[in-house]
């Protein structure tokens, strides 16, 4: 990316499990890339992570977790490509409920 491009971000928020944030997310995403755009899609439901389910790409050994633990120095190490044509994601991790994310400096940065 260049100092001249544009960056957009969407959040897509819901109140309940089960809403379609995931689905909408990944159809936001391949829609926004078929107009020729790249997309980074962050899968930070903490809850149930579907989005790399939903694009057919494995849970990686990268992911937001891996971000938020310090196992990689920024979030775009925590970056893998989707299959889809300009979309990346970072993917999410069903944390335990118990777990807490400590390094908090780093939501900043998101």
């Amino acid at each position: 990316m260049t100092t001249n491009e544009r960056v957009l971000r969407i959040a897509v928020a819901g109140a309940t499990g089960e809403s379609g944030k995931s689905m909408l997310s990944v159809n936001l995403a391949v829609a926004i890339a078929a107009a020729g755009k790249k997309v980074v899609i962050i899968d930070a439901d903490s809850r149930s992570p579907m989005v790399h389910r939903l694009l057919g790409v494995e849970m990686p050994s990268r992911n937001l977790r891996s971000f938020f633990s310090d196992e990689v120095s920024t979030l775009y190490d925590a970056v893998i490509p989707s299959g889809v044509p300009r979309t990346y994601l970072v993917a999410g991790w069903p944390r335990e409920r118990d777990q807490i994310l400590k390094p908090a400096h780093r939501m900043r940065l998101l």
